[in-house]
């Protein structure tokens, strides 16, 4: 009984794992479009969080997918406030 609930969980954690990589690219592939300049000062409270699970050591399996999406909020902003 104990093999099947491991295999089960072990199948829950790679989907939820597949499914939050397919959210950080979501987010990246919308920044990365044509918005307006506001709206990535708009978008930093949010993805706060989001930076701060992925730059951290639980996290650290989507630091490629954090890192794109920090470089791209980078780029379009001229001022970041504390």
């Amino acid at each position: 009984m104990q093999q099947a609930e491991k295999i089960d969980n072990d199948d829950y954690d790679g989907s939820t794992e597949m499914t939050a990589a397919s959210c950080l690219s979501a987010v990246k592939s919308i920044l990365a479009g044509e918005l307006p300049m506001d709206a990535y000062s708009k978008v930093i409270p949010v993805l706060i969080p989001v930076f701060n699970f992925v730059f951290s050591s639980d996290g650290c399996d989507y630091i490629d997918e954090g890192s794109d999406i920090l470089n791209i909020v980078l780029y379009h902003l001229d001022f970041i406030e504390p």
